[in-house]
């Protein structure tokens, strides 16, 4: 086996002769992406080396598990139409031990099919899907694929909207987190027909977005100040103070009862009440 020129930690350029790979789907069909696109930037620039593909290690030889688009643009469009003197001869690969069954390699593909960068809302929605049936925690998939938990989140709860709701993601009608707003707050597809259209409306022929959702819906007041400034707590218990004052006490005792019950009048000024001397 030729000797493997290391690039950094666990990432070498390995002949693509050694490289074994089981297609399971057609990279170059019309709905898989501009795969000839991709071809034409490597045939110029080259196999980025900072974007190795993903392979595990099975003694002189290593098994494709992630990065097919490429690996395809390599092989069958770039090699297969180049004189042997221009074909790519070696590809960046980080090895991934963790590929170990059947079942991690989907997880691979499923994975790098919902990061491509054509994928519709509704597709990474229901390639989400299938990595949480396959056992994977929200947050696992989000790390995996440099998102955040709510983003993974809000594309599986497009699965629950309406056909009107996926029509309207697929041309570019509203947008994800908008149309998650409406899904998350309806209760049936008539109340998210509902809210698409007067969202849609509200965008003015834009993109619906969360703001236009928000348009939408009644305005809740703030709620009355309650708090009051230092100020304003003095004079209340200024007030309090002398009122009591002014009254006629035969006793401490009988003071002292009414100290406490001006303070708690303007305890319950501070907090909204009325005002203890009005």
């Amino acid at each position: 086996m030729e000797d493997l020129k290391v690039m950094k930690r666990d990432y070498f350029m390995v002949p693509v002769s050694l490289i074994d790979v089981v297609w399971e789907e057609d990279y170059s069909a019309p709905d898989r992406g501009d795969i000839q696109g991709l071809a034409n930037s490597i045939r110029v620039n080259g196999f980025r080396k900072n974007d190795p593909v993903l392979c595990s290690r099975d003694g002189e030889r290593f098994h494709l598990h992630e990065g097919f688009r490429r690996m395809w643009a390599v092989l069958k469009i770039v090699n297969a139409e180049a004189p042997a003197a221009e074909r790519i001869e070696r590809i960046p690969v980080i090895i991934a031990e963790r590929y170990a069954n059947d079942g991690d390699h989907k997880i691979s593909q499923i994975l790098e099919n919902s990061h491509r960068a054509d994928a519709t809302a509704i597709e990474k929605a229901d390639a989400y899907r299938q990595l949480v049936e396959y056992g994977l925690e929200v947050k696992e998939i989000a790390h995996r694929l440099a998102e955040t938990p709510a983003a993974i989140e809000r594309h599986l709860l497009l699965l629950q909207g309406s056909g009107k709701i996926r029509k309207a993601l697929q041309t570019g009608t509203i947008g994800v987190t908008a149309a998650a707003e409406i899904i998350k707050k309806s209760a049936n597809e008539e109340q998210q027909n509902a809210g698409l259209e007067a969202a849609v409306q509200a965008s003015g022929g834009e993109k619906a977005t969360t703001a236009s959702v928000k348009k939408t819906q009644p305005r809740v007041r703030a709620p009355y100040r309650t708090t009051r400034k230092l100020k304003e707590v003095k004079t209340a218990i200024k007030h309090v103070r002398s009122v009591i004052e002014l009254k006629a006490y035969k006793t401490d005792d009988e003071l002292e009862p009414a100290k406490w019950q001006g303070y708690r009048d303007a305890l319950a000024w501070m907090n909204g009440g009325e005002p203890p001397w009005a």
